[in-house]
């Protein structure tokens, strides 16, 4: 929830007063942060815009530093080819668990896919091929962006091994 205030002082002697007292006379950014006030001025000439954030909810940064990494291997009824080791980084979990956000990064290896959620992806790295039912093959490299929507079947495939950001929703969750 954004909070404005604005402030105008014609007087420049009042304004070097006031930010004497409350803020010093150089520009300061806007910051977000988690659960506190974040103040941010500006000063141009004879005028002054003060403004507040509140944040109620705190910016989640992908740093998989911070996050502990999940690794697993496939069920054995859903592999093709191989048995790909895989890692996840969970960065994001809604309140609700049906809002998720993360990197994933997979060995080289085919499987069987079976969507019940939304799944937007982004390749960082690797190449995977796509394929649904009824044999429509999709390449994926660096760079490409996708969504696999609910009711999604087919195969996945990792050619070169392939890292992704993911963002899922997944409403009977």
């Amino acid at each position: 929830m954004a909070t404005f205030e604005w402030s105008f002082f014609r007087s420049p002697s009042y304004f070097k007063k006031w930010t004497k007292r409350h803020f010093s006379l150089q520009f300061k950014r806007l910051y977000l942060c988690n659960n506190r006030r974040c103040w941010s001025d500006i000063t141009h000439d004879d005028v002054a815009v003060r403004w507040s954030y509140d944040c109620e909810m705190p910016i989640h940064k992908f740093d998989n530093s911070t996050v502990a990494c999940e690794t697993y291997f496939l069920p054995p009824e859903k592999l093709i080819v191989g048995n790909p080791k895989q890692s996840l980084w969970m960065h994001y979990t809604d309140a609700s668990k049906k809002f998720f956000a993360g990197i994933w990064v997979s060995e080289i290896g085919k499987w069987r896919i079976t969507y019940t959620e939304e799944e937007y992806c982004k390749i960082l790295e690797g190449t995977s091929v796509i394929t649904d039912t009824s044999g429509h093959a999709v390449t994926l490299t660096a760079g490409d962006a996708f969504v696999l929507p609910s009711g999604f079947s087919g195969t996945w495939e990792v050619v070169v091994p392939t890292r992704k950001e993911f963002v899922i929703y997944e409403p009977g969750a």
